[in-house]
């Protein structure tokens, strides 16, 4: 078995308030997945996300 060790660091290099990134919610309604799993025929392809869909269905 092999073991990981896995370290976080924290620094202040990303200025929140001059971001050289465009940042979308998690939820943006243009976010379309092309693939899922792998595959292109499932019908959620193509189609917004729907980020709360339940599993069993």
């Amino acid at each position: 078995m092999t073991h990981a060790i896995l370290v976080h660091f924290v620094n202040r290099l990303y200025n929140y308030e001059c971001a050289y990134e465009v940042r979308w919610s998690w939820d943006y309604p243009t976010i379309l997945p092309v693939l899922i799993n792998g595959k292109n025929g499932n019908p959620r392809c193509e189609e917004p996300w729907h980020w709360f869909y339940p599993l069993h269905k």
